[in-house]
């Protein structure tokens, strides 16, 4: 999801229904991020809104550089669909094999490898 000028991961794949997770690879998650998200959660869970619960992974993956959230998001989003630890990526060569698939016309397993140890996350729950 697009925060306005920031790329997180929002997720309730593998949880129960109404969790939802939300991966940011600069921690970049503040009053001002979640009033800019909100809106579009309530839209897309319009519904049942208000039964959901969301929660911060603390422990995300952090990038170094103000360029590469989304492919962050991305790398988040593949472990979650494989049904792997989302905290558990080679993240030193992202943007080289982004690069790299965008030059061939192939995607591949784009997050690499698992890194070790796998942490476990470290989550806060977020108030709407």
């Amino acid at each position: 999801m697009h925060t306005g000028n920031h790329w997180v991961t929002i997720s309730n794949v593998n949880n129960n229904p109404n969790y939802f997770y939300i991966y940011d690879s600069l921690l970049d998650i503040r009053e001002s991020t979640l009033a800019n998200i909100k809106p579009t959660i309530r839209q897309l869970f319009s519904t049942h809104f208000y039964n959901c619960n969301f929660f911060i992974i603390n422990n995300s993956q952090q990038q170094s550089n103000g360029n590469d959230c989304g492919l962050f998001s991305l790398a988040f989003a593949e472990k979650l669909v494989e049904k792997k630890n989302p905290l558990a990526f080679s993240f030193k060569n992202l943007r080289h094999y982004f690069n790299y698939c965008a030059d061939k016309l192939e995607i591949g397993y784009f997050a690499g490898d698992h890194i070790f140890p796998i942490p476990s996350p470290i989550i806060s729950k977020v108030n709407f």
